[in-house]
């Protein structure tokens, strides 16, 4: 009957947790998963209301739904006062392309059955988007936008009611809002 000395086992084990050749196909296996999934989030934002909207323009349609009680015409691309002829979306595209990346450095460990190799993955943070895209409107404003926000929904109310406005409303559809404009950052 054979034997296993655990000692020289475990040793022969750590030097596959360090072998480079191990870790790089450890990497490529990985690194095909991360770049299927990127590319399927990449699509989802692509595709998602908002974006097809604010892809569309000035001549867009409100198709995300997000500016309920505003003349047919409105869209966000018009109502967050994008240029003409800017692309905002690509921007935010770019930065999620560019700055989503897989870790080549795995952390390791043995498990029952062999090696787990694990990378991390690196993100942008919401506000770190958001300091690299700001909206037209927020440019020099600081702490003052949240209130611009809001009166230019006020505005927009008193233009669907023709009549004084009904500020619980204005309110409801601030914080709606707020939920929608920038949804698939927070994905």
């Amino acid at each position: 009957m054979a034997t296993i000395n655990k000692t020289i086992l475990n040793r022969e084990v750590k030097k596959l947790l360090f072998n480079k050749d191990i870790q790089d196909l450890a990497y490529q296996r990985a690194s095909r998963e991360f770049q299927r999934i990127k590319k399927q989030a990449l699509a989802e934002f692509d595709n998602h209301p908002v974006t097809q909207e604010i892809n569309g323009g000035i001549q867009a349609k409100n198709i995300s739904n997000t500016l309920p009680g505003t003349k047919g015409d409105a869209n966000l691309f018009s109502f967050i006062g994008f240029p003409e002829d800017s692309s905002p979306t690509q921007e935010v595209r770019n930065i999620l392309e560019d700055e989503i990346n897989l870790n080549r450095q795995p952390k390791s460990k043995t498990v029952s059955n062999g090696i787990l190799f694990t990378f991390d993955v690196e993100a942008p943070t919401l506000k770190s988007i958001e300091q690299k895209t700001p909206l037209p409107w927020e440019v020099g404003l600081g702490e003052l936008k949240e209130e611009f926000l809001a009166l230019v929904i006020i505005y927009l109310a008193g233009l669907k009611h023709q009549s004084p406005v009904n500020l619980e409303e204005v309110f409801s559809l601030n914080i709606r809002l707020e939920r929608v404009l920038l949804p698939l950052l927070n994905t």
